[in-house]
């Protein structure tokens, strides 16, 4: 994947107007980082962060040199950043980052990483994928680092970060909130990914050296260093320890393609330093289809095998609202009651189970409520009733559940803003299901199409983990638009749901990033009317 060229050039040359300007700028924030404040990609990360804070409110920012080791091996391109506790003088401590925009002259205000936790998920962080602009790597860990980068000249990396539980040192010198840090992984899915690419040059990297030995024990193929690894959070770190982690951070830097098999900064600060793709290594998501027809769940069922049980709202017609008022219900007024009267629109009484085959089939019997329709299921059958119970009780045990959960739903509003405006409140509705209130399980993936020869596919990130694609086909033939919506899901299978915006051309294969602006208040080529064919 790669940037477009006109971002490339926005965000460098923000960062070289802000060092052009940076002697005159009036007001000061200083970055204090010791050794216990995080780690290798914390300090990457928060760096960045306070950079673009002071790029944006016109601040001088400098940089604190301390007893830390990680400033011998990871260095800033303009030294002039740097200071030492001599220079300075009026000190006020930032409690919260909303305070740095309000600073005054002739003070040396000093920020913390910690102070920035919270900006971390709000800010909208594009100079962060610029590190090599502003940071770079001493001739030390280059040298430290070169017997292992000339024994392949093309590899890919996999970074396993088992968390703090898992390091291999003094338990006292670890800060006790995270001594029982343990991040999540799924070791079938590394193992079947190392399997999968025997024919890579392939490096290991875990914080862990028995279990990285073990998996070297496993695969022989693979390659690892032989490095003394220690965590700059750990007080105890010594300078070897650290100049060897550095030296594995920068042996990642240097891969094609990077690939996380647990949550960690460290990898994730790696790809940004010259833009190597990320990938995590994980279980295949669950996808599940919520209307607003029949087609997405053909799409997930039928077409592609990416969902094989049976869910409520596979196969009927709904709006998003009926979707969000159900989960958040239980279901109440999805079904029809003991002895409720049911509008037919046939009495025939004929009802269709094989709905792939028997679309136009003129003889459906639909059964209408206020915001949904069933038109191949016969609720008078009780059998068909028990059914939908059953699949309601599946459908929230996998809400339960540690499984992660693509919500795949084809626009049928009038309007594309109509259902986008109101995901916050699916997610809200969601969340009470989710453990891990950081970072949502839950994923939503809308679909809808526009009329165009560019046979393309528009992936746009929208936030709060939910993402549109929009398939441009030529014309309105069902067959087409299938095949398209098919091969945009098989782009999601392959590189999941991205936090950034792409054009995917099926002619050329290519895959770019753009900033192109997306108007949402069209009307929608794919509404689905509930209550008419």
């Amino acid at each position: 994947m790669e940037h477009t060229s006109n971002n490339i050039n926005k965000y460098e040359d923000l960062i070289e107007n802000y060092f052009s300007n940076y002697d005159y700028f009036t007001k000061k924030i200083i970055f204090k980082f010791d050794t216990g404040h995080g780690g290798i990609g914390d300090f990457c990360k928060f760096f960045m962060i306070l950079l673009e804070l002071c790029i944006i409110n016109n601040i001088k920012m400098y940089y604190l040199l301390s007893n830390n080791n990680l400033d011998k091996f990871i260095k800033i391109k303009r030294e002039k950043m740097y200071l030492t506790s001599k220079d300075i003088n009026k000190v006020i401590y930032i409690n919260n980052y909303t305070e740095i925009q309000n600073i005054k002259e002739n003070f040396d205000y000093i920020v913390f990483p910690y102070n920035l936790y919270e900006i971390d998920n709000n800010i909208n962080n594009k100079i962060i994928n610029y590190i090599d602009k502003v940071l770079y790597f001493s001739d030390e860990v280059k040298m430290n680092s070169q017997p292992f980068l000339n024994k392949n000249e093309e590899y890919i990396s996999i970074h396993l970060r088992l968390g703090d539980k898992y390091l291999e040192t003094d338990v006292n010198f670890i800060h006790e909130p995270n001594r029982t840090d343990e991040r999540k992984y799924c070791e079938d899915a590394l193992f079947d990914f190392i399997e999968k690419n025997n024919d890579k040059n392939i490096y290991i990297f875990c914080d862990n050296n028995k279990y990285k030995l073990n998996l070297k024990n496993k695969y022989n193929f693979i390659e690892i260093t032989d490095f003394e690894i220690g965590h700059n959070a750990v007080l105890n770190v010594t300078r070897k320890q650290i100049l060897d982690s550095v030296s594995e951070f920068y042996i990642l830097t240097n891969s094609k393609h990077i690939y996380a098999a647990s949550k960690s900064g460290f990898s994730a600060m790696a790809s940004k330093f010259k833009n190597v793709p990320l990938t995590e290594i994980k279980k295949q998501p669950l996808f599940i289809p919520i209307g607003a027809n029949c087609c997405t769940a053909i799409l997930l069922r039928k077409m592609l095998n990416l969902s094989v049980l049976s869910l409520p709202f596979d196969y009927i017609r709904c709006t998003f609202e009926c979707v969000i008022e159900n989960i958040s219900n239980n279901f109440l007024h999805f079904l029809p009651k003991a002895n409720e009267d049911l509008i037919d629109l046939n009495e025939k009484n004929k009802y269709i189970n094989d709905e792939y085959d028997h679309f136009n089939n003129e003889n459906i019997t639909p059964f209408f409520f206020k915001d949904h329709s069933f038109w191949h299921h016969n609720l008078k059958d009780k059998s068909v009733i028990e059914s939908f119970n059953r699949k309601i009780n599946r459908f929230y045990q996998l809400l339960k559940s540690d499984q992660e959960i693509i919500f795949c739903r084809i626009i049928g509003a009038k309007t594309i803003k109509e259902e986008i405006d109101i995901r916050t409140t699916f997610f809200e509705t969601l969340q009470t299901f989710d453990n891990d209130k950081i970072n949502l399980k839950f994923k939503l993936l809308f679909l809808t199409y526009k009329i165009g020869t560019n046979n393309t596919i528009n992936y746009n990130y929208l936030n709060n983990n939910s993402s549109i694609i929009i398939v441009e086909i030529e014309k309105i033939e069902n067959d087409l638009l299938m095949n398209s919506y098919k091969e945009a899901l098989l782009f999601v299978k392959e590189y999941g749901c991205m936090k950034d915006d792409y054009i995917f051309n099926f002619n050329t294969k290519t895959l770019i990033k753009h900033t192109n602006d997306v108007d949402y208040n069209v009307l929608n080529l794919g509404y689905t009317d509930i209550h008419n064919v």
